[in-house]
C-alpha cells in the first residue's frame, strides 16, 4: 500500500499468512509468516517465516510470475517449485522450498496469494516491471548520472573522435568494443 507522497517505484506490500509446514505426510506444522512485494524490485517476492517467537525470519525470494503461475499450473524448477491446489490440498498452493541441507513443503492459502498478487498488479501491472527496475536503478545510483544513462550507444562516434586528431587511445579516446564492428551495408558513413 503506498504511503502519501512516497515515488511509486518505492511502494511495496506486505500480507501476513499462515504457513503450514509438512515434515512428513499427515504432520502439519503452523508458521506465521508474511509475503511481500516491494516495486523498487518488481520481479520478486519475499516469503519470510518464523519457526517461533523471537526466532529469526527465513527468507526466501522468488518470481513473482512463479507464484502467480503455480495458482494454476505446477512451475518453477531448482530451488523453488510452486503447485496449485489439488484434491488433496484444495485451498492451499504448495511451495517447496530447497536449500542446502534441507528441503520444506509448505502449504499456502490459495486466496491470500490470489489477494497479494491483485495488490502487486496493482502496484507494478504484469509486462511493467522493466520500468519499475529503471526507476529503482537510478535511485539506487542516486543524483550522479546512472549506468542506464552512461551506456554509450554503439556506433562510430569514437572512431571519428580519433580520426579527427585526438592523440589519446583506448577508453580516454571514447573508445568502445563495438567502434570496432563494421557498418551495416545500408549505412552511410557520413564524410
Amino acid at each position: 500500500m503506498r504511503a502519501a507522497g512516497r515515488p511509486r517505484s518505492e511502494a511495496g506490500c506486505a500480507v501476513p499468512v499462515m504457513l503450514r509446514l509438512v515434515p512428513s505426510p499427515g504432520e502439519r506444522v503452523r508458521l506465521p509468516g508474511h509475503l511481500r512485494y516491494a516495486a523498487a524490485d518488481p520481479y520478486a517476492v519475499r516469503l519470510d517465516c518464523w519457526a517461533g517467537p523471537g526466532a529469526e525470519a527465513v527468507r526466501w525470494t522468488f518470481a513473482r510470475e512463479l507464484l502467480a503461475t503455480g495458482l494454476r499450473e505446477r512451475s518453477g524448477v531448482g530451488r523453488v517449485t510452486v503447485s496449485p491446489p489439488t484434491a488433496v490440498h484444495p485451498e492451499h498452493l504448495v511451495i517447496v522450498l530447497r536449500g542446502s541441507a534441507s528441503t520444506a513443503a509448505l502449504l499456502v492459502p490459495a486466496a491470500v496469494v490470489r489477494e497479494f498478487l491483485a495488490v502487486t498488479e496493482r502496484l507494478v501491472p504484469t509486462g511493467t516491471e522493466h520500468r519499475y527496475a529503471k526507476r529503482a536503478l537510478r535511485l539506487l545510483l542516486g543524483p550522479s548520472r546512472s549506468v542506464i544513462d552512461r551506456t554509450r550507444p554503439c556506433g562510430w562516434a569514437g572512431r571519428r573522435r580519433a580520426r579527427a586528431g585526438s592523440t589519446t587511445t583506448g577508453a580516454a579516446a571514447g573508445h568502445h568494443p563495438s567502434d570496432e564492428v563494421a557498418p551495416s551495408a545500408g549505412r552511410h558513413r557520413g564524410r
